[in-house]
């Protein structure tokens, strides 16, 4: 039925990940303040996300450190003239034999996306910013939500 192959490569590469920090952490800090891999890592966790609780309840604007911009989440209105531009529902379109897109009524035609504004920084166009999957999975999940009143910015 299946191939047993290898998977692909993934889309995204990352040059440096938690180990790469953790070892310039160890390199850094004086022995006696250091702490092991593991609370480094859970402080690491919790301290993003309270800066995505930030960023997604508070709809507060995150400043960057080292003039690398601000992170928010941005609110535009969509454009229904272009087609092409829409994203389509798959599942409806599955069910129903033909194209449905999604129109976002239950936001009253906004849509809303994770925004990088880029600071001054050397080489500032080989960095980027892509949201987990987790944190935009939450951000459908808090529009959805007929309870929350939350504003974004425009």
């Amino acid at each position: 039925m299946f191939k047993n192959t290898k998977r692909g490569e993934g889309n995204y590469k990352k040059d440096f990940g938690s180990d790469d920090i953790y070892l310039h952490y160890k390199n850094e800090v004086i022995s006696e303040l250091q702490v092991d891999k593991q609370l480094f890592r859970k402080i690491c966790d919790e301290f993003n996300k309270l800066i995505i609780d930030e960023i997604l309840i508070s709809s507060e604007e995150i400043r960057l450190p080292y003039r690398l911009g601000t992170v928010r989440i941005k609110k535009s209105k969509m454009k229904y003239d272009d087609k092409n531009k829409l994203k389509i529902d798959w599942a409806a379109s599955r069910k129903l034999g033909k194209r449905i897109y999604h129109l976002n009524d239950h936001t009253g035609g906004y849509k809303y996306r994770f925004y990088w504004t880029k600071g001054i920084v050397k080489n500032i166009t080989a960095y980027s910013f892509i949201p987990t999957r987790t944190n935009t999975r939450t951000l459908a999940s808090i529009l959805k939500d007929k309870n929350r009143q939350l504003d974004y910015f425009m």
